[in-house]
């Protein structure tokens, strides 16, 4: 209890992007997940600090960054846009004078389980899978993303036959004749979308991340020279974890 370390994450980064109709590799969606996790890191420190001015700081607080007035986002080496809606200078003035109850805050883990309580797509993920199979130990349950079915349904283009090509494509709606083109883009799965846009986004929230990210990334078929490529673009980038899990398709 000498850092009272906490780890604090985020489930259905992806739903989020869904309903505010943003292709996961889009300028639209890189701002979203900024200020997403500034605004997670902002409102944990804020209360670490209040409830540091109720109970003091953590015990080992003397001589560590926080200490010296530097957050998580002034260790990353380049400053990061900060949003006037936050009041960061106040921030910066009540951790000065009280200090912070926690050593750390962000640790962002997988969260499989909590977000199949949810409902909602794991983590920061993209969605691997637009329809898919869920076993559990009352058995097997077909699941298929409702926010594609619901768009799908207002267009007047959602039927059984759909469904079933649906499953044939294991999930993805790319090559579905009739599917028009924004919807295709909103629901390209992590299969589709570049994995140098995974580790940007990573890379861009990692400012707020005081601890690291699990960050699974996707190859079909990976090979050595196409694995050393993206492992050196993500450490190029600064990422404290390259990966998490490599996720690969089996061979037909």
């Amino acid at each position: 209890m000498r850092h009272r370390p906490l780890g604090l994450g985020v489930s259905g980064l992806q739903d989020l992007l869904f309903k505010r109709r943003l292709p996961f590799d889009s300028a639209g969606a890189r701002e979203v997940n900024k200020k997403v996790f500034e605004a997670i890191y902002f409102g944990a420190m804020q209360m670490s600090v209040e409830l540091a001015r109720c109970n003091g700081p953590y015990a080992s607080y003397e001589g560590s960054p926080l200490s010296k007035g530097k957050l998580a986002c002034d260790l990353w080496g380049s400053e990061p846009q900060m949003h006037e809606y936050f009041d960061w200078e106040g921030l910066r003035r009540d951790l000065a004078a009280f200090g912070a109850r926690n050593s750390l805050l962000i640790a962002l883990m997988p969260t499989a389980s909590s977000s199949t309580l949810l409902g909602v797509n794991e983590c920061f993920e993209p969605i691997t899978a637009n329809v898919y199979l869920r076993k559990t130990l009352s058995g097997e349950f077909v699941l298929i993303n409702r926010y594609l079915v619901q768009d799908l349904c207002e267009r007047g283009i959602w039927s059984d036959d759909l469904a079933q090509q649906l499953i044939a494509a294991n999930g993805s709606v790319s090559e579905i004749e009739g599917v028009p083109t924004d919807i295709k883009a909103l629901y390209r799965t992590a299969w589709e979308i570049s994995n140098r846009a995974i580790i940007d986004m990573a890379a861009e929230r990692h400012p707020w991340v005081c601890q690291s990210q699990s960050m699974n990334l996707f190859l079909k078929h990976p090979t050595a020279s196409s694995l050393t490529r993206m492992y050196y673009y993500a450490f190029n980038k600064g990422l404290k974890s390259i990966v998490y899990y490599l996720r690969m398709q089996p061979k037909a």
